[in-house]
């Protein structure tokens, strides 16, 4: 049997023995400076939630109270002034 000199896409092949395969280089740069800026960012994501993360909302034997008083006065405030549109937090 005869070998294909054409791919399916159409594109020559080149079927001599002596001829190296294409090298893969640039895929395998793009995906090792794709892999780091998704870390990179994934870094900068984690390092700026610890820099804002306040633990008095989150812990201690009153924060589930502190944090419902806090919705409660929220909840007061847009239910006195009807003519106001709610705003969404």
């Amino acid at each position: 049997m005869r070998p294909a000199i054409f791919d399916p896409f159409g594109e020559r092949l080149d079927l001599q023995a002596g001829c190296a395969a294409p090298r893969r280089r640039p895929v395998r740069t793009r995906r090792i400076v794709g892999a780091v800026l998704f870390w990179a960012l994934a870094a900068g994501l984690i390092t700026a939630r610890c820099a804002f993360f306040d633990p008095s909302t989150a812990f201690g034997p009153d924060a589930p109270a502190r944090v419902a008083s806090t919705q409660a006065t929220e909840l007061a405030s847009t239910q006195s002034a009807p003519d106001q549109a709610p705003v969404l937090r």
